[in-house]
């Protein structure tokens, strides 16, 4: 039988691995990292990579950085696709006083779109603080 994690221990995990290793260029690459560390609480933790990367975003305990792609189609998401929060319209006034839409952003975590469709193709998860590397301390 299975075991969710709680997401004290979720965002603990993921902080422990963005400490350790610093910069994580993947989701899968993040959630097999705080598998390993979770692992050793219980055996029996099952957890997605979508769940850590929103749990993530949600304890503000990384950076993510979106690269996206176009997406075929013209049908916009109104939620955004990194963390699922209400996109708001970034409007733009014309020279004949009309407004019109150039974008979408996201308020919880600074996703942005223009006014073309696009998908997430990576996540980049990097600490918030930045870490120093071992040895170069600059006390010694």
């Amino acid at each position: 039988m299975y075991h969710i994690p709680g997401e004290a221990d979720v965002a603990a995990a993921i902080s422990y691995v963005l400490s350790r290793y610093g910069t994580i260029r993947s989701q899968r690459g993040l959630a097999r990292l705080v598998m390993k560390v979770l692992r050793n609480l219980d055996r029996d933790y099952r957890l997605s990579g979508v769940r850590v990367r929103q749990i993530a975003l949600k304890h503000r305990v990384v950076r993510v950085t979106v690269e996206t792609r176009e997406a075929g189609g013209t049908e916009l998401n109104i939620h955004c696709p990194v963390c699922g929060t209400l996109m708001q319209e970034i409007r733009n006034r014309t020279l004949d006083g009309k407004t019109v839409i150039i974008g979408y952003n996201c308020p919880a975590c600074s996703y942005r779109s223009g006014s073309l469709p696009r998908r997430p193709q990576r996540y980049i998860f990097s600490p918030l603080q930045s870490i120093e590397p071992v040895g170069e301390s600059g006390t010694g």
